[in-house]
């Protein structure tokens, strides 16, 4: 399983036209477009594509819960008890 707080991020910029951001080889960028060509931008998440709503959207909860919920996800372990269902 590969750490979830990776720094495996690039950003390539040819030219001051195309600039592309990845993480973990995939287009991503949490705090703008993954990738630009002169005055078009594309929005990615984790490869998805995604609409710049949608990127709002992520941008908003990342910023909100992104950190204090990867933080508790770190901190837990495997339940060694057998699954509860409702």
């Amino acid at each position: 399983m590969k750490d979830k707080t990776s720094t495996d991020i690039y950003k390539v910029t040819v030219a001051d036209t195309y600039t592309i951001y990845t993480k973990n080889g995939l287009k991503h960028r949490a705090n703008g477009p993954a990738l630009s060509i002169g005055d078009k931008d594309w929005y990615y998440i984790e490869g998805n594509p995604a609409t710049s709503v949608e990127h709002a959207t992520y941008r908003e909860l990342n910023e909100s819960y992104g950190s204090e919920t990867d933080a508790l996800y770190e901190k837990t372990t495997p339940s060694t008890s057998d699954p509860i269902y409702y």
